[in-house]
């Protein structure tokens, strides 16, 4: 049977997941209410598109693709419950084979950096276009969750390690999106080989006693 401390820690795990992802949710519904306003606009101008920008200087549609900026920013979205759970499951995982004894509160405030990566998103691409908004927020937020992680993690080892993982997403979700038609091939075969590494790295963890420690070993 799990330790006592390993069911307590996975079930506070979930928990924080769920509140991070219902974050991001609060962004999804602000973007949602975005295109029915805009929606109305474009049926005010009688379907022309070129007449609906943002704050009256943006425009707020593509030009080549006539896809709203604000449906960009809701594909981005519909990928958050991915990046919490990938996210969280690399700090889980470090947090088991190096001892660390993470609090479920540190966890709450690597997810809610996440979600912010989304509000940040939404709220400059009003104000620069998406393309520029997505690498300013990506950047913002992995820098915010590396610094974290580098005190939280207590080596610069693992802080270099989640800035390379989020690096990796953030710039593989952006090329995702503009694949269209392999976005769903594409999508599955990141997840293949992140379970494969998943299941190579922990292939000799006893999880059964995964949190029977009494401190980190020196």
């Amino acid at each position: 049977m799990p330790s006592l401390a390993f069911t307590v820690k996975v079930i506070s795990i979930g928990i924080v997941i769920a509140v991070s992802f219902a974050a991001s949710m609060f962004v999804y519904a602000v973007v949602s209410d975005r295109i029915l306003y805009q929606q109305q606009a474009l049926d005010m101008h009688g379907g022309d598109t070129s007449q609906v920008r943002i704050f009256n200087k943006l425009p707020g549609f593509d030009g080549e693709t006539g896809v709203s900026v604000y449906q960009k920013v809701e594909r981005v979205l519909k990928y958050a419950i991915l990046f919490i759970l990938l996210t969280f499951g690399v700090f889980f995982l470090m947090d088991v084979m190096w001892h660390l004894q993470l609090h479920p509160v540190q966890y709450l405030l690597v997810g809610l950096g996440l979600a912010e990566f989304y509000l940040l998103l939404l709220a400059l691409t009003e104000h620069i276009g998406f393309l520029t908004a997505y690498i300013v927020a990506a950047v913002m937020t992995i820098v915010l969750i590396t610094l974290y992680s580098y005190f939280i993690l207590r080596t610069a080892r693992g802080a270099v390690g989640i800035a390379a993982m989020l690096t990796l997403v953030y710039a593989y979700l952006l090329i995702v999106l503009h694949l269209e038609i392999y976005a769903l091939l594409t999508g599955a075969l990141l997840l293949f080989v992140l379970l494969a590494t998943i299941m190579i790295i922990t292939r000799k963890i006893d999880w059964n006693r995964a949190f029977e420690f009494e401190s980190r070993p020196k």
